[in-house]
């Protein structure tokens, strides 16, 4: 007796949401289709990235966006980087790390001052192109006591 109990209260719980669904259109609500995945560039490509954005005979206009939220301060890139330009640092990338769909950190050594120093930059992917968090350009802007309108 029971389980015919059981099972008419699931045949009107069935029939209770088979009216609902047709109430609301006829379509079964279904999950929201995961975050796309942002193609993970190699230790090559940021390497590339890392050398461009460091080299100091790239004009300032083909560095502008290359750091998120760069649009309240276009030349805030080659605030962060002119450090690696002005004392003639090297950026060598070991390892790419996915950290969510859109997001990455590169693992690289710097060479400064004949020394290594070993960084984690971490990129987010915004407008379909790969940019420094822009965190962590705020970061070391504070500690280069440099200021940006984009770091407010």
């Amino acid at each position: 007796m029971q389980s015919r109990v059981c099972r008419s209260g699931f045949v009107i719980s069935a029939a209770l949401l088979a009216s609902l669904v047709a109430a609301c259109g006829g379509k079964v609500p279904v999950r929201p289709a995961p975050p796309v995945s942002a193609p993970i560039p190699s230790v090559a490509e940021m390497d590339a990235w890392l050398a461009h954005a460091t080299d100091p005979k790239v004009p300032a206009d083909e560095k502008r966006g290359l750091v998120q939220g760069s649009v309240a301060d276009p030349d805030l890139v080659s605030k962060v980087l002119s450090l690696y330009t002005d004392e003639g640092a090297q950026v060598q990338v070991r390892n790419v790390v996915q950290r969510d769909p859109k997001s990455i950190i590169v693992d690289a050594d710097v060479d400064l001052w004949s020394e290594k120093h070993p960084q984690q930059v971490p990129f987010v992917y915004d407008d379909g192109v790969w940019k420094i968090e822009k965190d962590y350009a705020c970061r070391l802007a504070s500690v280069l006591q440099l200021s940006s309108r984009a770091c407010v």
